[in-house]
């Protein structure tokens, strides 16, 4: 996720942080995973992705769709809409409460 959040134009670490605050709350900062993505050698001292980093990217990115489509198999447009909207309800209810 912070690879892909980085990828999505977050350049420092306190985007990150603010980006991915409602999905990793109980985690708390995502420095320590910014910093490993450097240590790698992913994202450069900008907050961009190097080459390596886009190329473990579009390997994230392959294994999610493969993923999805697993996970998803025989279930139509129309259902698999119905349920992200369910569950995205149910987050937001959640959160406000």
């Amino acid at each position: 996720m912070v690879l892909n959040t980085i990828a999505l134009g977050a350049r420092t670490p306190e985007e990150v942080d603010a980006a991915m605050a409602p999905f990793v709350a109980a985690d708390g900062s995502m420095v320590p995973k910014v910093a490993d993505l450097r240590a790698r050698g992913w994202v450069a001292a900008t907050g961009e992705l190097t080459e390596a980093g886009r190329a473990a990217h579009a390997r994230g990115e392959e294994r999610v769709e493969s993923f999805r489509a697993t996970a998803t198999e025989g279930i139509d447009d129309a259902d698999y809409r119905t349920t992200i909207r369910t569950l995205e309800r149910c987050a937001a209810n959640l959160e406000a409460a």
